[in-house]
């Protein structure tokens, strides 16, 4: 009985010393274990993201603000494609924008407001992509017909909910041509959230940018 037992523990040994010497060769040659796959943005522009912040190929910018006498937080987030792409002579940037509110208080309103600016010449434009209520136009923004740069600014849009919703948030894209009178690294998103919470005079903003 005591060779035989002698002879399971080895085989236990030799077992336990195969696995860890696979598990090794596995991490080595990276064939066990994938690499995670690029989040397309259908996947991560959506309402559940963007209460987590997940966000992975966006440069983005969240600010709060505590309301007083434990009235909750507000938080405006504005998140954009780390670089712009687009068909030849134009850039295209995708954004989302969004405000939410944390607390225990009946939202009685919440706002997002959005806006970009960029420095442009020689009459170049900026051009947002809008939709409402299966509603869709353009609306451009122009610089001068100056060589000189100048700061363009596109007019505010925003997105109020007023049926007790803790969230307004959009989702869209802009761009500008042509790309050769953009000034590079030149372009900002602005986003600032309002909220109105039940028990207070005033409406509260917090503005974020990037």
């Amino acid at each position: 009985m005591s060779k035989y037992r002698h002879f399971a523990n080895n085989k236990v040994f030799v077992f336990r010393v195969f696995v860890c010497l696979l598990v090794f060769t596995c991490l080595l040659s990276n064939v066990c274990f994938a690499a995670p796959e690029e989040v397309s943005l259908s996947v991560y522009f959506n309402e559940t993201n963007v209460q987590k912040g997940i966000v992975i190929p966006l440069v983005s910018w969240s600010k709060s603000l505590t309301i007083p006498n434990g009235g909750g937080t507000l938080t405006s987030n504005v998140w954009r494609s780390t670089f712009a792409e687009g068909p030849g002579n134009t850039l295209n940037w995708d954004y989302q924008v969004s405000a939410v509110y944390e607390g225990n208080k009946k939202v009685l309103m919440i706002k997002t407001e959005w806006w970009c600016t960029a420095s442009l010449r020689n009459s170049a434009s900026i051009s947002m992509s809008i939709t409402v209520n299966d509603k869709s136009w353009i609306e451009s923004f122009s610089a001068g017909a100056s060589s000189s740069w100048q700061t363009v600014s596109t007019r505010k849009f925003s997105w109020t909910n007023d049926n007790g919703a803790k969230i307004s948030w959009y989702r869209s894209n802009f761009s500008i041509g042509p790309k050769i009178d953009y000034r590079d690294d030149s372009v900002c998103t602005y986003n600032t959230a309002y909220v109105k919470v039940q028990g207070y005079s005033q409406t509260f903003m917090i503005t974020a940018s990037i």
